[in-house]
């Protein structure tokens, strides 16, 4: 059921966490150990050399207590400079390393220091696919931020009925949907050869095949089997065929824009009122020539940035 499903992807990206979490600690811990190793070593080492200071001052005081007995000039220059000796001893016996660990080392911030390395496993997306609305010839691959397209993968693939599931065709929404303000997605479209990219609103049919027309409740640019794009039945002539395109969304200005961002050329914007919420929308179809690979959309995922004031 669609509930186990989702419990164990939860327990997937848990568990995923719960190992970077318990590598991080075993680096650190191994460092801890490490350091704690080279200063013992160290202490050793300074241990055996206060040693042979120690006996070096033992035969410093016989020689110093045989020259107290003597009283020739020459062996009293010569207790001047073995007491040059004992001072140089003594100083050099009073150096030591410290033992302890650096802790601040360590300790320092370390929840930050590790939160920022979880970068390198965690992908955030602008948006995110809702499985509710999927329909049963198409996949959503981990972390709900794309969708595959592919007979052998699809022919045992049943979900259940529902209102808000497409029929009709491979479609899918995003789970949020958008009113109000500025909103913008990059899509990868380099695995699919026939695709709809764009905005649909909440009330648009879902069970019937869809049309070109905004009055529908769709807009979105598309790649025919031809290799023809186009917007609205508008055939649309591109300089360089995308791999990537941007979606801006602007409610309040009343704009949805395309743009491919290999060049930052615009391919196609559409200008509307939007009176109602309006939602991600995605289109994949099957692959003609090749039906063992899958097709696939993919929104891409977020580049995050730190900064510290």
């Amino acid at each position: 059921s669609q509930e186990i499903k989702t419990g164990k992807q939860i327990n997937d990206e848990f568990r995923a966490l719960h190992e970077f979490l318990c590598t991080e600690e075993r680096c650190y811990m191994n460092c801890l150990e490490k350091e704690a190793k080279w200063k013992y070593q160290q202490m050793e080492q300074k241990i055996v050399g206060i040693t042979m200071d120690i006996t070096s001052l033992e035969d410093t005081i016989d020689d110093l207590k045989e020259l107290i007995q003597e009283e020739d000039c020459i062996e009293l220059m010569v207790g001047d400079r073995t007491e040059k000796k004992t001072k140089q001893n003594r100083k050099k016996s009073n150096c030591y390393n410290n033992i302890e660990p650096y802790v601040a080392k360590y300790l320092g911030s370390l929840t930050y220091r590790v939160w920022r390395k979880m970068q390198d496993i965690v992908r955030v997306v602008p948006i995110t696919l809702d499985p509710n609305t999927a329909s049963s010839s198409v996949l959503l691959t981990e972390g709900l931020a794309g969708i595959l397209n592919n007979s052998i993968l699809t022919q045992n693939h049943y979900l259940p009925e529902n209102p808000e599931r497409f029929e009709a065709y491979s479609c899918i929404l995003g789970s949020k949907g958008f009113l109000r303000g500025y909103h913008c997605w990059d899509v990868d479209v380099r695995d699919a050869q026939r695709w709809n990219i764009g905005v649909a609103v909440a009330s648009a049919n879902r069970k019937m095949p869809i049309s070109h027309e905004s009055a529908t409740g769709y807009w979105f640019i598309s790649l025919s089997k031809a290799g023809r794009y186009a917007a609205h039945g508008l055939v649309l002539k591109l300089d360089k065929q995308p791999e990537r395109i941007r979606v801006r969304l602007d409610c309040d200005r009343g704009t949805l824009s395309f743009t491919n961002t290999d060049d930052f050329s615009p391919i196609y914007t559409f200008s509307e009122k939007f009176t109602e919420k309006v939602y991600p929308y995605f289109f994949l179809g099957r692959r003609e020539e090749d039906k063992d690979r899958s097709e696939q959309l993919r929104i891409c995922p977020l580049n995050v940035c730190i900064y510290e004031k």
